[in-house]
C-alpha cells in the first residue's frame, strides 16, 4: 500500500493566488493543464522541486492534478489506486470542477479529503502545501499528510506524547506548529518556555497536565 497526495489545481489560480511562492520555482511549462492533466512532484533535499508529466499514479508521492481533468481519466487513475489498496490524500480546489468528497464516492474508503483555495493563510490549505513543495527541505509527502490531513485530536495526542520527555526542541515538532496554527499559540508558547528550561519531566509535569486539559477540553467543544 502506497501513500499518494493529489492536489487539484490550475496554473492561473496558483500563479495569481500565491505570488510569493511562485517566484521560487519555474513551473510555467510543466504545470498541469487540459492536455497534460497529471504531474508528479520530484525533488531531493536542497534541490528545487520539478514537475514530471505522468499518465498514472503508480509511484508513491505528491501529484498535481488539473482541476478539470476528465471524469474518465480520473476514474481510471483512482481505480488503479483502489486495486493496489493505496491510501489517497486529496486536496480539493473549491473553485475547481471537483469540489466535494461526494465526487469520489466510489473510492472514499481509500481517501482522506481536505478543501481549500489558492490564497494565503493556513486555513486555505494551498499555501502551506506549496510552501512545503518549494522549501527544498525534502520529505514533502509525509510533511503534507501530517500538516494538512492530520486531525486535530491526532496532533494533540502526538504532541503530548512527544513532549512527555524533556530536552527536545519543540519548534522542530510538526504537531507543535499545527496546534499553534489551530488557535493554541499562546498556550503552546507558554508551555515551551517552561519545557525547554527543564531537565526532567517532574520539573514541568504540572504545566504538561494543564496544557493537556486545555487542549482536550477545547477540542471537545
Amino acid at each position: 500500500m502506497d501513500k499518494k497526495v493529489l492536489v487539484f489545481t490550475n496554473y492561473g489560480s496558483w500563479f495569481r493566488g500565491l505570488p510569493e511562492i511562485t517566484k521560487r520555482v519555474d513551473w510555467y511549462d510543466s504545470y498541469p493543464e487540459i492536455s497534460n492533466p497529471l504531474v508528479k512532484c520530484v525533488s531531493e533535499p536542497g534541490a528545487e522541486t520539478t514537475l514530471q508529466p505522468v499518465n498514472n499514479l503508480s509511484a508513491e508521492g505528491v501529484y498535481l492534478v488539473f482541476d478539470e481533468i476528465s471524469q474518465n481519466m480520473l476514474a481510471t487513475l483512482l481505480d488503479e489506486c483502489t486495486q493496489n489498496n493505496d491510501r489517497l490524500f486529496i486536496l480539493l480546489h473549491t473553485r475547481g470542477y471537483y469540489t466535494d468528497s461526494k465526487d469520489f464516492e466510489s473510492w472514499q474508503k481509500n481517501c482522506s479529503f481536505a478543501k481549500g483555495m489558492h490564497e494565503s493563510g493556513i486555513k486555505n490549505k494551498y499555501e502551506p502545501v506549496f510552501d512545503i513543495l518549494t522549501d527544498k527541505l525534502g520529505d514533502e509527502l509525509n510533511r503534507i499528510i501530517n500538516s494538512i490531513f492530520m486531525p486535530l485530536d491526532n496532533a494533540i495526542n502526538t504532541f503530548l506524547d512527544e513532549c512527555a520527555e524533556p530536552k527536545k526542541k519543540l519548534e522542530n515538532l510538526l504537531s507543535y506548529h499545527i496546534l499553534c496554527e489551530e488557535g493554541f499559540k499562546d498556550a503552546m508558547e507558554a508551555f515551551r518556555n517552561k519545557y525547554e528550561s527543564c531537565q526532567n519531566y517532574l520539573e514541568y509535569a504540572e504545566e504538561w497536565d494543564r496544557l493537556r486539559d486545555l487542549l482536550k477540553r477545547d477540542n471537545e467543544k
